[in-house]
């Protein structure tokens, strides 16, 4: 049903702006257009222009299709950069799907890196939101 697929994706990106040009990719993957789709996925996720989600939901479009190098090509320095920026949650969030990534490609090494990068992430959110005691990981 590619046509009904393809309005849904339409009518979702209309309501939902943030996902323009993510939920039309995962269908153009779904009719065997995988190339094409995670070059846009790819273009969404490194587009400055778009909002933080967009990028993060981006990411998450590759992961979906297991697209593992590129997913963490994207979600490891927008990780660094949302730290640098001080928007840790963002960092945070995509601390969580390099993990995912990570733990799916059996990545230890990677896995090991990534803790001290989440600790370090923990420790800087429990000092921007003292006595919250909620931790992301």
């Amino acid at each position: 049903h590619v046509g009904h697929a393809e309005a849904f994706a339409e009518f979702e990106e209309f309501l939902l702006p943030d996902r323009r040009g993510i939920s039309t990719a995962i269908i153009r993957a779904a009719k065997g257009e995988r190339d094409a789709a995670l070059t846009d996925l790819e273009n969404v996720s490194a587009d400055s222009a778009r909002t933080p989600l967009a990028r993060l939901l981006a990411v998450d479009g590759l992961i979906h299709l297991g697209a593992w190098p590129q997913a963490t090509a994207r979600a490891r320095p927008m990780m660094l950069q949302a730290e640098q920026d001080g928007d840790i949650h963002l960092a945070i969030d995509l601390c969580s799907r390099l993990e995912h990534i990570y733990k799916a490609t059996g990545d230890r090494a990677a896995l090991q890196e990534l803790s001290r990068d989440s600790t370090r992430l923990a420790e800087m959110h429990d000092r921007m939101h003292p006595g919250h005691r909620h931790h992301h990981r």
